[in-house]
């Protein structure tokens, strides 16, 4: 089930001539909904190949230059 979040930011006042004698207002709104999700599968390691060292080292030594 999803729940709402209220999100209330700082207040902000208005800075007006007409705005000086009214109450400073609160800005208030609702914002994103929490889904409750089930909990992922933990992480998997890449698979390393099945290569030898000496062919991964034959072919580091291929791309370096001269």
């Amino acid at each position: 089930m999803a729940d709402v979040i209220p999100f209330a930011p700082r207040r902000r006042f208005v800075r007006s001539a007409v705005a000086a004698d009214a109450a400073p207002a609160q800005i208030l709104f609702f914002t994103g909904v929490r889904y409750e999700r089930q909990p992922e599968p933990p992480a998997t390691k890449p698979r390393r190949s099945a290569r030898t060292a000496e062919a991964r080292e034959r072919e580091a030594r291929r791309r370096r230059p001269g």
